[in-house]
């Protein structure tokens, strides 16, 4: 798995502890935080993700490659931005998966568009807080909500 992991400086204390399934960190594959963040240039604006994971690392500021996940944080200023405007932005735009972590209700909703339309692959929560998923052809990475919440 050669893909690279950009983070919003805004975010990077909520970023992913993320383990390739081989039991290897995706940093340890090239997918450790690119040193500033990254907007995606998106056909009718310009995003800038919470964590997104691109093939190349991208050359400027802004990147015109389709990530081949994002994910979001949700907050009580970007909720609304996240579960409406960027849900259909990301669908329309061909993400093949959609994260998003819910630090105040402790979840994370793992979603792949299916058709244009997004499609609920993981719910994990309090019941059920670990998942091995499977990204696309670039691999398995098991996530753990207890890491990625920080406990």
């Amino acid at each position: 798995m050669d893909d690279v992991l950009t983070l919003s400086r805004r975010r990077e204390e909520a970023a992913p502890s993320v383990h390739h399934h081989r039991g290897t960190s995706w940093k340890e594959h090239r997918c450790g935080p690119c040193p500033r963040s990254h907007d995606v240039q998106m056909p009718k604006r310009v995003r800038v993700p919470d964590v997104m994971v691109v093939t190349e690392r991208p050359s400027g500021k802004i990147t015109d490659q389709v990530p081949v996940v994002v994910a979001e944080v949700l907050s009580r200023d970007t909720r609304s931005i996240d579960l409406v405007d960027k849900w259909e932005e990301y669908a329309a735009f061909g993400i093949a998966q959609y994260w998003v972590l819910d630090p105040e209700r402790r979840t994370l909703r793992l979603l792949r568009l299916v058709d244009g339309a997004w499609e609920e692959t993981h719910l994990l929560d309090s019941d059920n807080d670990t998942a091995v998923v499977t990204v696309g052809d670039h691999g398995s990475v098991q996530l753990d909500l207890g890491e990625i919440l920080g406990g």
